[in-house]
């Protein structure tokens, strides 16, 4: 009986792995049109199939098992308008390439609303740090106040995980969280 469900798992596996050699793969990358920056976290959606995918950090994409035939794909981002192309896929075994290039979305917004706690001691600020669902560093006016930086720039600098670039005359230009690029901060 085991060697019966070892052969029926041996021939699923042979067949899966035919079935997975006839689908074309299609990769790509998403830009912003106006500086050619590929785009994080784009979604590329093929219409009317299940296909999709989201890009990475540099922009890339990848569409796996796509048969032959013809399809319109859209790719889009927050901040940028969609773009749609016809992908064609002649062979099921080859590797297309094809690439998007959004436009920036120039919308504004009606109201920004800042709202603040009047309790801004330390300890409010570390039972915050405690009680957040996610990982999250509070820096107290109290905590700005006793310190002896002159900018706040200085301030975040001080905070774990956050270093600062700075401009040719020292001033702190960009904050880099974890060591990402300035362009995702």
């Amino acid at each position: 009986m085991t060697r019966y469900f070892l052969q029926l798992a041996t021939i699923l596996i042979f067949i899966l792995s035919c079935l997975s050699l006839n689908a074309a793969t299609i990769k790509g990358r998403i830009v912003n049109s106006n500086n050619g920056e590929g785009i994080s976290n784009a979604t590329i959606k093929v219409i009317n199939q299940k296909y999709f995918a989201i890009s990475d950090a540099q922009g890339n994409y990848v569409l796996q098992n796509l048969p032959a035939g013809k399809y319109f794909a859209i790719a889009k981002s927050i901040g940028y308008e969609e773009s749609a192309q016809e992908l064609i896929v002649k062979n099921s075994n080859e590797i297309i390439t094809y690439n998007f290039s959004l436009n920036s979305n120039n919308t504004s917004i009606q109201e920004v609303v800042i709202s603040g706690k009047s309790n801004v001691s330390d300890a409010s600020a570390r039972f915050s740090e405690r009680k957040a669902d996610n990982i999250i560093n509070v820096v107290s006016a109290k905590t700005i106040e006793l310190s002896p930086d002159l900018t706040v720039a200085n301030v975040i600098q001080r905070v774990s995980g956050v270093t600062l670039e700075r401009n040719n005359s020292g001033d702190g230009q960009y904050a880099l969280l974890r060591g990402m690029d300035k362009r995702f901060n």
